[in-house]
């Protein structure tokens, strides 16, 4: 009997995962079309396998506090994907793009995955997480992302990059310092933020900025809606001088 038990449970656990694969599917799905984002049943499915793993690593070591399909396919998906819609025709172009304390591969892999003409690299302080989204890239055959254990402000690399984005991370004017000597000519630092953000805040990072050779070029807003909660969320653009 006990043995029936654990097989059934075993069972029930592989169809609750199905459910969440496919609602997280629907979700994803859902918003890309709102937003006119062209993301093909191949991609998605993508997004779906890098989700179903980052929420195996979960069990064994913390990358995410949200794993729920739902609020993954918005919270994080959705979220990262928001740049594109700020990007506009930049999208067609071959970029360089830099991800800054990716963390379980946000924005990385959904950028990676969404425009495979863009060479996207990304890198993290903690060790197992840039592991993580090292092995995914590898599972998901994504050629074009490279993960790299470093931090920012101490990483020696010779390349810039045309887009450092930096999602979730510190302060304005911190995330300024740590990353502006990676944006190039011509490029942009884009720093993920809640739209409601504290002035004192915008201010001290306008100066920082502006010893960098950043400036402020641009405030994209936009609204993410999950189950009853509704986010307004921004991308800070900092171009370089």
């Amino acid at each position: 009997m006990a043995h029936w038990l654990l097989v059934h449970g075993n069972v029930l656990e592989k169809i609750m995962t199905a459910t969440n694969s496919e609602l997280f599917i629907q979700t994803l799905a859902q918003a890309a079309a709102r937003w006119a984002l062209p993301l093909t049943d191949a991609q998605l499915d993508l997004m779906r396998r890098h989700y179903e793993a980052v929420v195996e690593t979960n069990r064994a070591f913390n990358l995410t506090r949200i794993t729920g399909p739902i609020e993954s396919a918005i919270k994080h998906y959705v979220d990262s994907l928001a740049l594109l819609r700020w990007a506009g025709d930049r999208v067609s172009r071959n970029m360089k793009c830099l991800d800054v304390g990716t963390g379980a591969g946000f924005p990385a892999i959904p950028l990676a995955i969404a425009v495979p003409n863009w060479l996207v690299t990304a890198i993290d302080s903690t060790r197992k997480k840039i592991d993580f989204v090292s092995r995914t890239a590898d599972a998901l055959q994504l050629d074009n992302l490279h993960a790299e254990h470093a931090r920012s402000e101490h990483w020696a690399c010779d390349d810039q990059f045309n887009i450092v984005a930096a999602r979730a991370v510190s302060s304005t004017a911190n995330c300024i310092i740590k990353t502006a000597q990676h944006v190039k000519r011509g490029g942009a630092l884009v720093l993920y933020k809640s739209a409601t953000m504290d002035q004192a805040e915008l201010k001290e990072a306008a100066s920082v900025a502006s010893q960098h050779r950043l400036k402020l070029a641009d405030t994209f807003t936009y609204t993410l809606t999950c189950e009853n909660e509704t986010m307004e969320r921004a991308l800070l653009v900092y171009a370089r001088k």
